[in-house]
């Protein structure tokens, strides 16, 4: 017999095996034809570079992340002191530096440090009368504040505010209580009184910090904090919505009515500009100088905005004793020489065609009025609108929004009130009373002629008194229902 014949299975699979490459395995070792180093196999832990994230420790087979040490929270008066302290240095600084600069320009002997001293002082003293403060100079007091620098200050506080990491409600009372303690502070050092100071600072401070916490990043939690205090006012409280359409309407009159006496500033200013060209050449400024003037001047101007808001009621206000500013007539006194003094109503910006500017109060308070009208027939967080609105709703919201001028009227010309120099100086300024009748009994005209034009009853009782007059008199054919 011959040899023995394998199966052809068994061939073809011995030449796949041939054909095919091996696996490969991965080399645990070092490269051929190199040797690791006794130093590579022999490296201590200690060698390794240690791991930047959170430390392992195993367990078994398993590898557990160890918790890594938070950073403790900033306090809350730690936290309020910084904003209150950058609040302040701000404004300080954007005060103080200019007039440093004006005095350096002006002055061709500035070596001594009494002189760098009285420039920082003069500055210091502008930006206390900004915090409501009083300021000695010689034998005369200055007590005017510059309105336009308060609301400065406020800006600071709120970009201070702003920039913080820290946006709670402890910052907040933190930062009002640590900034006016710093005002009180340089009001004592300087000699000024805190009987306006305090509550000037603390409501400026105030407003400007919780408005820099409320915006930005990072604030979600003021605003949350305020939404729970406001989730606790009482049900009756948040239901009176004659209370909630007068005061959003007092704050329409009050934007308005502001917007008048702006546009009279503007007036009076074209008007007296020639005045102000002939200051100007008296007292010739350098450049930087007069920069340093204007800028002065511009934080007055809102002082004399809420002056022309009194002339607008129909009331007078004075820039001295003697002195006295109204629609009807102008009496003016020896001033000081400055370009601002030229916008003051004089002259053909008095008489008869002026003493009709107080009407525009009436078209104020009919604004205020129909938005009166819309808040009530809007509803309280509804989009369908009720089926009327009652007349308690309107006299209620009247009546807040009269009060709520009154209030505002008060606080606005008792900032706008003070000394400005020795004498006759010693009194500047609008009375207050007599600015708040003016004020309302127009603004409760407007109002009331508004709401009668809206209101169904109102005018299905002057259409009722209106035939029965027309019946009384032969002018039935005048009815509108007839024809």
């Amino acid at each position: 017999m011959g040899p023995a014949l394998r199966p052809a299975a068994d061939t073809s699979r011995s030449t796949a095996d041939e054909s095919s490459p091996a696996p490969i395995v991965p080399r645990l070792g070092p490269p051929a034809g190199r040797q690791a180093s006794p130093a590579s196999r022999e490296a201590p832990p200690a060698s390794r570079p240690a791991s930047r994230g959170p430390s392992k420790r195993r367990s078994g087979s398993a590898t557990i992340d160890a918790p890594q040490a938070e950073r403790p929270p900033m306090p809350a008066w730690l936290a309020g002191l910084i904003i209150a302290v950058q609040g302040a240095a701000w404004s300080w600084a954007i005060v103080v530096v200019p007039a440093v600069a004006a005095f350096v320009t002006a002055a061709t002997q500035v070596t001594t440090q009494s002189s760098w001293s009285a420039a920082v002082r003069v500055g210091s003293a502008l930006w206390l009368l900004a915090h409501g403060g009083q300021v000695s100079v010689g034998d005369a007091s200055i007590s005017l504040m510059p309105l336009g620098l308060t609301a400065l200050i406020a800006g600071t506080c709120a970009l201070s505010a702003r920039r913080s990491a820290h946006k709670r409600w402890q910052s907040w009372v933190a930062a009002t209580a640590f900034y006016v303690l710093i005002v009180a502070i340089a009001a004592l050092a300087i000699g000024s009184s805190l009987a306006r100071v305090l509550p000037v600072t603390a409501v400026a401070a105030a407003t400007g910090t919780l408005f820099g916490m409320t915006t930005g990043r990072d604030s979600e939690t003021m605003r949350a904090t305020l939404r729970a205090w406001w989730s606790k006012v009482p049900a009756q409280v948040k239901e009176q919505r004659g209370v909630a359409a007068g005061m959003r309407a007092a704050g329409i009159a009050v934007a308005l009515w502001a917007l008048v006496g702006a546009c009279m500033v503007t007036m009076w200013a074209f008007a007296g500009r020639g005045s102000a060209v002939d200051i100007l050449a008296s007292l010739a400024p350098d450049t930087l100088g007069g920069l340093v003037l204007g800028v002065a001047q511009t934080g007055f101007a809102p002082t004399f905005i809420v002056w022309a808001m009194a002339w607008v009621s129909g009331a007078a206000f004075q820039v001295g004793a003697g002195s006295a500013f109204s629609p009807g007539h102008a009496v003016l006194d020896p001033l000081p020489a400055v370009p601002l003094v030229s916008a003051l109503p004089t002259g053909g910006m008095t008489g008869a065609w002026a003493t009709w500017v107080p009407a525009t109060l009436i078209v104020v308070g009919a604004v205020a009025g129909i938005s009166v009208w819309k808040t009530l027939r809007r509803g309280p967080a509804t989009d369908d609108p009720p089926a009327g609105v009652s007349i308690r709703d309107l006299a209620v919201a009247v009546g807040t929004c009269i009060v709520t001028l009154a209030f505002a009227t008060s606080i606005m010309q008792g900032l706008a009130t003070g000394s400005i120099g020795p004498g006759i100086l010693a009194t500047t300024g609008a009375h207050g009373g007599a600015v708040i009748g003016g004020l309302s009994w127009r603004i409760g005209v407007g109002m009331a002629a508004a709401l009668v034009c809206m209101h169904p009853w109102p005018r299905a009782q002057l259409a009722a008194l209106w035939r029965a007059s027309a019946r009384a008199t032969g002018l039935a054919s005048l009815d509108p229902k007839k024809r």
